[in-house]
């Protein structure tokens, strides 16, 4: 249960709740790459990892960078 007030909603414990974004939200950019693609994305998948496998370098990149992409470097306190 919420009430609404002059500073915002508040539920039965008396936080705020904020509405966020709907889950499964996708951003214009997004939606406009999945409408450019269609159903290439697959065949374009399949042969990108085909060429990585045949030893071409920069598809292999592309592959491992999905795969298992490049970590921040973690910051370690010496004091």
């Amino acid at each position: 249960m919420t009430t609404d007030g002059a500073n915002g909603s508040r539920d039965r414990k008396g936080r705020f709740t904020i509405p966020g974004k709907p889950k499964r939200a996708r951003s214009q950019t997004t939606l406009a790459i999945e409408k450019l693609l269609g159903n290439v994305a697959t065949r374009l998948t399949r042969k990108a990892i085909k060429a990585a496998l045949a030893g071409d370098s920069a598809a292999l990149e592309l592959c491992m960078d999905q795969i298992a992409p490049v970590r921040a470097p973690l910051l370690i306190p010496l004091a």
